[in-house]
């Protein structure tokens, strides 16, 4: 007998427990890659959606002084989904975590990198999900640095958003990210047709169905 897929709905109660939203990070300027032990963690806690399979997981942002923005995503979960291997696949429908980020604050567009355990990745540009198209240059060279890290009960991500490519995407330079400027993002955790779907985030998406592509749920960054 095949197993009946479960329904994913919100749970306006699960948001809720989520305390005050937007929730802040506040992200630290450093010049070599740091001890990630004295960097502050976004907690993905919140299942907007409910579900059974739960994951814990968390995220964490600094500035790389002459490099770009490293994010360090972590999740507790063994044998992870990961099936797709070049860039551009459709990562979320293995076991995925995802940075969701709108570096200018004066533009409505984000960039979405999606990652599976293998360090495969997607990469998309636009203003909402109907308005996405390829962030890289030639389709196949990915315009971001990921390094994956897998471990018998967890696993991990490195990833590098280098400034070239915030220029070439948003305008934007290293410059643009002194003391005080804010712009806003989200840290996901999915498996779309993983061993058992899920979707956890960081800022709840109040949606009556599962949809990341929700930027006026973003949560604010806030550079030290």
């Amino acid at each position: 007998m095949s197993q009946q897929k479960e329904e994913f709905v919100l749970n306006v109660a699960a948001c809720d427990a989520c305390g005050e939203t937007p929730r802040k990070y506040f992200v630290h300027s450093v010049k070599a890659v740091p001890d990630w032990n004295t960097i502050p963690v976004a907690p993905l806690d919140c299942c907007a959606w409910g579900g059974s399979y739960r994951v814990y997981g968390q995220a964490q942002l600094v500035l790389l002084c002459d490099v770009g923005f490293v994010c360090r995503l972590q999740c507790e979960e063994q044998a992870p989904v990961a099936r797709y291997q070049t860039y551009f696949s459709p990562v979320y429908q293995d076991s995925c975590m995802e940075f969701f980020c709108a570096f200018d604050q004066n533009s409505e567009k984000y960039l979405n990198v999606e990652m599976n355990a293998k360090g495969t990745c997607l990469c998309e540009i636009g203003t909402n999900r109907h308005d996405r198209v390829d962030a890289s240059e030639n389709g196949i060279v990915p315009p971001v640095k990921v390094e994956p890290f897998v471990q018998r009960t967890s696993w991990s991500l490195l990833l590098t958003i280098p400034f070239v490519t915030l220029t070439r995407l948003f305008g934007v330079t290293q410059e643009t990210f002194v003391p005080g400027y804010q712009f806003r993002g989200n840290f996901y955790k999915c498996g779309d047709a993983s061993t058992a779907a899920h979707y956890t985030m960081w800022n709840p998406v109040r949606t009556p169905a599962p949809d990341f592509h929700q930027p006026s749920f973003f949560g604010t960054f806030v550079m030290q």
